[in-house]
């Protein structure tokens, strides 16, 4: 085993200090030209990950680079699913109050609801019609 490290490092040291390629020293040692460059990256400390390894392997097969997510877009992703999920609480919220209650808020309260958004915000009275459903001609139809 001793041998074979004694070689490894002959090779890399031979790799580093001349003018030769993988594959010649692969033909000259007899050990394939992958390994040794496997090898000299290990010493230069820049042997890639296993995952970098599969993200290659991966782009190979498909013909495709992945994407990478910029640090932005990751927290965007972030905060829309922590709004989606606010969403969906308080509409389940609205629910099971109208249940208890027997009274449909919603269906009571969407335009001035729709008013007061527009006013605060300065949403267009269409855009906030159709996230709750309604066109904006039954808005102005009471």
């Amino acid at each position: 085993m001793d041998k074979k490290e004694i070689t490894r490092e002959e090779i890399i040291a031979e790799y580093l200090t001349g003018n030769i390629s993988y594959r010649a020293l692969g033909k000259k040692h007899g050990v394939p030209s992958r390994s040794i460059c496997d090898w000299v990256m290990k010493y230069q400390g820049r042997l890639p990950s296993w995952s970098e390894k599969e993200k290659r392997r991966k782009e190979k097969a498909t013909g495709k680079k992945e994407k990478k997510l910029s640090k932005d877009v990751k927290v965007l992703q972030k905060a829309l699913r922590k709004s989606e999920l606010r969403s969906e609480l308080l509409e389940e919220m609205l629910k099971l109050s109208e249940e208890r209650i027997g009274y449909r808020f919603a269906k009571k309260v969407w335009r001035q609801a729709i008013a007061k958004v527009e006013q605060r915000k300065s949403r267009s009275i269409t855009a906030l019609c159709s996230l709750l459903g309604y066109s904006r001609q039954a808005y102005y139809q009471h």
